[in-house]
């Protein structure tokens, strides 16, 4: 269990997405943008996939600007 309750988070940190035996998460009482609330509602392999896909998107934007001469950090 990781516990991350009351720690005024706004979004799940990027790591998320390597935490494949993680079984139980409790993140109450955050405000968070990301997920969404709607999604945090569904089971925690489900947050899991969000957070991979969220990453892999990141991961795609910083590749296509670096592409276009974008300095990223």
């Amino acid at each position: 269990m990781l516990q991350l309750s009351n720690n005024n988070l706004l979004e799940l940190p990027a790591i998320f997405d390597g935490c494949a035996k993680l079984k139980q998460l409790a993140i109450e009482y955050n405000p968070l943008r990301s997920p969404p609330a709607e999604l945090l509602e569904e089971d925690l392999e489900t947050v899991l996939q969000y957070c991979r896909v969220r990453t892999s998107r990141f991961q795609e934007m910083s590749r296509l600007l670096k592409a276009f001469g974008f300095e990223v950090v």
